[in-house]
């Protein structure tokens, strides 16, 4: 059995407050651009300049850094009506970002040259955070009431005034969907402190933080990684994916006590992520609970009855306790669903020659 790595976000997402004006009406005066970037350019300028260099590249300086965004507030205003409110203002603003300056997002994108806003104004495309980020942060140049929101792996933005509320997915080039969509296509657990709701800058941070995290644990630097995932867990206590690559990273190197704690957190914080369960479930039965792991196998299987790596831990955990019928149930499930499934198959096989049964080729379930 082995740990299921979760990166972020995809793997992940984020979420941002922009310090922004209150509803203005049809006759309002045009945004002036602000010279300076806001709090949350800050706070993302903060991260960079502790990123390591030998990870993530080369620093902008904080001039050429706002400068950037400056840059995309300037074109973008350009393209306003006059005397358009703030919701007019977010729809031109929105059409010249992804229309005619072309930025988008690509959800496979997770290499440390795609993670920041400067490197989207640079490139031209970054993950769905990178891309967020930078449309926020250009956004916070004209005081626009628009916000980061988190769901579980994905992050995108809303327009929010007080009045009228509408948000902005960076995958669609800015397309409008609602907060309904969201709930059900990322399984969005009721009542949680921090998915679909407005993020505050120092929490849309937390999240660049999480998202750099799992690239400096990708790359084997260790100890930026633990000090990001912690840094993210402290601001945004219910950040879920947050717990969860902490709590592998701590199991890879060998703290499974911690490791424990992280999983036990982000199963209990979302407990409709069947990689949770999965993750929980796997160490667990490293560190010898057999029952417990059986329990959080069964769990995931609940809310994914497909999922070949939960059923192959469970029918590895089955073959170690005995119960050799149902573990070979499960174990033809998951070579079944998982053609080549090179644990499911050597499992199976061993499952077989207890039960003294005759190999036979999985069928398709």
């Amino acid at each position: 059995m082995t740990l299921a790595r979760r990166i972020l976000l995809p793997p992940l997402a984020a979420a941002v407050f922009l310090a922004g004006c209150s509803a203005a009406s049809p006759q309002a005066a045009p945004f002036s651009v602000q010279e300076s970037g806001g709090s949350l350019a800050e706070s993302l300028y903060e991260l960079i300049c502790a990123a390591p260099e030998e990870v993530f590249g080369p620093k902008p300086t904080s001039e050429n850094f706002h400068d950037a965004t400056r840059r995309i507030a300037l074109e973008c205003k350009s393209t306003v009506p006059e005397r358009a409110n703030a919701g007019r203002t977010v729809e031109a603003f929105s059409r010249c970002f992804f229309s005619r300056l072309g930025f988008c997002a690509n959800p496979a994108l997770h290499s440390p040259d795609a993670l920041f806003p400067h490197d989207v104004a640079s490139a031209g495309r970054g993950s769905c955070l990178a891309v967020s980020g930078l449309y926020m942060a250009a956004a916070e140049h004209l005081g626009l009431p628009v916000h980061g929101v988190l769901v579980p792996g994905h992050f995108f933005i809303r327009f929010d005034d007080g009045r009228t509320r509408f948000n902005i997915e960076t995958l669609h080039a800015g397309r409008r969907f609602s907060d309904g969509w969201y709930a059900e296509r990322y399984r969005v657990p009721r009542n949680s402190a921090c998915y679909l709701r407005n993020l505050a800058p120092e929490e849309v941070g937390a999240v660049f933080w999480f998202n750099a995290g799992n690239t400096a644990r990708s790359a084997g630097n260790y100890d930026f990684a633990r000090s990001a995932y912690m840094k993210a867990i402290a601001v945004l206590p219910g950040f879920a994916e947050a717990h969860g690559n902490l709590g592998l990273l701590l199991a890879e190197t060998g703290d499974v006590e911690g490791a424990l704690v992280e999983l036990r957190a982000a199963a209990a914080l979302n407990p409709l992520d069947p990689a949770a369960h999965l993750n929980l479930g796997a160490l667990l039965w490293r560190s010898g609970s057999l029952n417990e792991a059986a329990a959080a196998c069964r769990k995931g299987l609940s809310l994914a009855p497909r999922h070949p790596e939960l059923l192959c831990s469970l029918g590895v955990l089955r073959l170690q306790q005995g119960r050799t019928r149902e573990a070979v149930t499960l174990l033809r499930r998951a070579a079944a669903i998982r053609p080549s499934y090179e644990l499911a198959e050597k499992a199976l096989e061993e499952a077989l020659k207890r039960r003294k049964y005759p190999v036979e080729q999985p069928q398709n379930q």
